[in-house]
């Protein structure tokens, strides 16, 4: 988790990246995979401009929901950055 929070907090910023306070349950399959291969789910902030306090705002799951699609560029830059640096840190030293 160290090595995924250095990658956020250097693309975003310390400032835009919040901590989770407890693990919770995100996808109840993903466990099987960190069986495996050492890992950790990053969430993304897509709420739409000017919904700061999540009222009314359908959940990520819903057919109401309605995202902020500039935040996608930053979902994959933070995939491709965590990829290139495990590659670089583990499979081309």
């Amino acid at each position: 988790m160290d090595f995924a929070r250095r990658i956020a907090t250097k693309l975003v910023s310390e400032h835009n990246y919040i901590p989770m306070p407890a693990p919770f349950m995100v996808a109840e399959d993903f466990s099987y995979v960190l069986q495996r291969m050492p890992g950790c789910i990053m969430l993304l902030g897509v709420m739409p401009e000017g919904h700061g306090d999540h009222d009314h705002v359908a959940s990520c799951h819903s057919n109401r929901m309605i995202l902020n699609e500039d935040a996608i560029a930053i979902g994959i830059a933070m995939h491709a950055a965590v990829a290139y640096r495990f590659m670089a840190e583990n499979l081309l030293a």
